[in-house]
């Protein structure tokens, strides 16, 4: 038994070696966090002054400050009153983009503003987080 658990002592750091050297290899990063890709220009917030039931177009530029072409293929919204126009889209290094967020306004919350969010999904080639993209509506008047 003391013998198998002194191989296992051995064989344990090897294993670990050999699958830090395979994934490295491959190209995979475990230990790194997904790297932005776009960035919204000059905010990923956009606000107005609205009425319930109006309909606002929120205007968004994207940039892509990667090293490689980037394609934002789509958006969930926090609810059904905000459609994403301008999608997909493909980027290349550096490149910029348009996208706009229409909205129908609803009720205003508890703090007297309507907000909702919109997840913008990247494509490409590893982990890449949404980029959320808010919109905030004070009603008019106010």
């Amino acid at each position: 038994m003391w013998r198998r658990i002194r191989r296992l002592n051995l064989v344990a750091p090897l294993l670990a070696v050999v699958l830090v050297s395979l994934v490295s290899w491959r190209g995979i990063d475990l230990l790194s966090q997904p790297r932005e890709l776009i960035r919204v220009e000059p905010s990923a917030k956009f606000a107005c002054d609205a009425r319930e039931g109006e309909v606002v177009t929120a205007p968004f530029t994207v940039r892509n400050i990667s090293s490689s072409p980037v394609r934002v293929m789509g958006a969930e919204a926090t609810c059904g009153c905000m459609v994403a126009q301008g999608l997909p889209i493909s980027l290349g290094p550096g490149e910029v983009g348009k996208i706009s967020l229409r909205v129908v306004v609803g009720p205003p919350g508890a703090d007297g503003v309507f907000a909702r969010t919109t997840h913008l999904f990247i494509d490409r080639d590893g982990p890449s987080p949404p980029l959320v993209v808010e919109v905030k509506s004070l009603p008019k008047g106010a």
